[in-house]
């Protein structure tokens, strides 16, 4: 996939890997590769995705309605001020508790952090089982980590904790955390 991108794509895919390339690039990125699959789909007649794209479009719809029609925010006022927002978010989050490592059961950083940044992201923190191979359909659901959450409790034996996103802004902000490709990528993990 890298030596198929072009030398713009490879720079986004650097700016990716760090924090404020994933905050503000990451949103229309994801966005592209978003249509890019959808197109895809469309093209090869993949009707397992089409029928996942075709279920999303009726809630997308319905919110929709609720935000022009009853709130009356502008359709370019709810993308820029909370779509935009919300999946930079959701990216931050997936940039501090996901890992390049040949373990899967190393691949998830539970995050350490304080009460407004657990409100934020609804207290949702997950462990996955070291047998769950990330994507796969028929992986075993994550456990809460809200099950570690009483003092006498500890994340399972393999998680890597992490003491905060303080410490991942200074760390990362302009300094990739990763390669642009994942370091395992190619050798037969399951990724």
């Amino acid at each position: 996939m890298w030596a198929a991108m072009g030398p713009f794509h490879r720079l986004v895919r650097r700016l990716l890997a760090t924090l404020a390339g994933r905050l503000v690039l990451g949103p229309p990125y994801m966005m592209w590769r978003a249509s890019c699959r959808f197109l895809g789909a469309v093209r090869d007649g993949n009707m397992i995705q089409l029928r996942r794209w075709l279920n999303h479009v009726p809630c997308v719809a319905l919110v929709l309605v609720w935000v022009m029609g009853v709130c009356h925010i502008p359709l370019w006022q709810y993308l820029l001020l909370y779509v935009y927002p919300g999946l930079s978010l959701t990216l931050l989050r997936s940039f501090a508790e996901h890992r390049a490592a040949a373990s899967v059961g190393e691949r998830i950083v539970t995050m350490q952090t304080n009460p407004l940044m657990a409100l934020l992201f609804t207290n949702n923190h997950t462990a996955r089982p070291a047998s769950c191979r990330a994507g796969h359909p028929l992986a075993p659901a994550p456990r809460p980590l809200s099950v570690y959450a009483r003092p006498s409790s500890t994340p399972p034996t393999r998680a890597i904790s992490s003491p905060g996103y303080r410490q991942l802004f200074r760390r990362y902000l302009f300094r990739a955390k990763e390669p642009p490709v994942h370091p395992l990528a190619g050798q037969g993990f399951p990724l």
